[in-house]
């Protein structure tokens, strides 16, 4: 009974340690064509929203960046809802993802769930073992 009790607190522990932990800064360029200053600003906002749950605060920055993003926008079409698009590059112009999301009723809702997956997708990344690196 002992061993079960040992292995909770590990986690129980594990997960309040991790909760504690400072979040990654990750810095980003934000490209957005149709967007103002005032949208990539919100659009930063919620990247880190909705990055929390990753332990990630993005930074928008115009030198220094870790990734691009360049985000665009379509208007509300009848059977597609609001669409918008958003390509994640490194420093270099090598692609990490491409994302796009639509059938929003506004365009604020297509950002967000758009911010949404790109906090989860370059989560993954930043966690993911890169070639000659060893798995722990």
């Amino acid at each position: 009974m002992v061993g079960p009790l040992v292995v909770i607190v590990g986690m129980f522990l594990g997960v309040a340690s991790s909760a504690v932990a400072a979040p990654v800064e990750v810095k980003v360029k934000i490209e957005a064509g149709l967007l103002d200053a005032v949208d990539a600003v919100k659009l930063l906002e919620r990247l880190s929203a909705n990055g929390e749950d990753d332990n990630l605060h993005f930074q928008m920055v115009e030198d220094g960046y870790k990734f691009r993003i360049a985000v665009g926008t379509g208007a509300f079409a009848p059977l597609r809802g609001a669409v918008a698009r958003a390509a994640v590059l490194t420093p270099d112009c090598d692609l990490v993802f491409i994302v796009a999301r639509q059938g929003r009723f506004t365009q604020s809702g297509a950002l967000n769930a758009l911010t949404k997956e790109i906090a989860q997708g370059l989560a993954l990344y930043l966690k993911a073992p890169r070639p000659g690196q060893s798995v722990r």
